[in-house]
């Protein structure tokens, strides 16, 4: 089940592996063993994903239906239009920002 919901999510998301793995912290090798079930994220990697996807772990487990937050795909649809028109260099400079931020709430 939780590779079915990660790859779900990720192609609902419009999402690479490389994207989703830089913004977990693992490669896109990892990524692609956790949808394809070979693999099983640690604790911490679950957790990002949750936050990636701003769904439940619960969710990504398949222990329940429910996302923990719909808001998640509608900011993400927004956020996708305002990039259409972006580079590589842009969207990795997006990136960085993102991780940036990320950091300083550590």
């Amino acid at each position: 089940m939780l590779g079915t919901r990660i790859r779900q999510l990720r192609k609902e998301f419009e999402f690479t592996l490389d994207t989703v793995a830089k913004t977990v912290g693992v490669n896109h090798s990892s990524i692609s063993a956790y949808e394809n079930g070979t693999r099983i994220p640690t604790i911490k990697v679950l957790k990002n994903l949750s936050e990636c996807f701003d769904v439940s772990v619960d969710y990504l487990l398949g222990t329940t239906s429910e996302r923990s937050n719909n808001y998640a795909i509608a900011s993400y649809n927004g956020l996708k239009t305002a990039m259409e028109d972006l580079t590589e260099d842009d969207i990795e400079e997006v990136n960085r920002f993102i991780q940036f931020i990320k950091s300083k709430k550590k």
